[in-house]
């Protein structure tokens, strides 16, 4: 496991390296009130970990619906499960699904 997780790492880093390496110009950018002087890969890391950043945030967000009814719906079945656990076994209730659970 541990030789697979290296050369997966020297697969991914090779070309990240080779493209800092290749862009070490140094480039001014404009950003309104700013004049900024820094080599392009830096700027192109930092656009890459800003969308990896922004589309977490978006898929963190987008998931907090469904997160709060799965609560919701865990919490009504642990309910419905106490509820079962704690009613009488009678003749009446021998079809309940309390008598397939282990």
């Amino acid at each position: 496991m541990r030789i697979l997780r290296l050369i997966l790492v020297v697969l991914i880093a090779a070309p990240v390296i080779a493209f800092a390496v290749g862009n070490r110009q140094v480039a001014t950018f404009q950003l309104w009130p700013y004049e900024i002087d820094l080599p392009i890969f830096t700027v192109v890391f930092g656009a890459l970990l800003a969308g990896i950043v922004l589309g977490a945030l978006v898929t963190w967000m987008a998931s907090i619906g469904p997160r709060r009814r799965a609560r919701a719906e865990a919490k009504k079945l642990r309910a419905e499960l106490i509820a079962l656990k704690a009613a009488p076994k009678s003749g009446a209730a021998a079809n309940t699904p309390e008598t397939y659970l282990p």
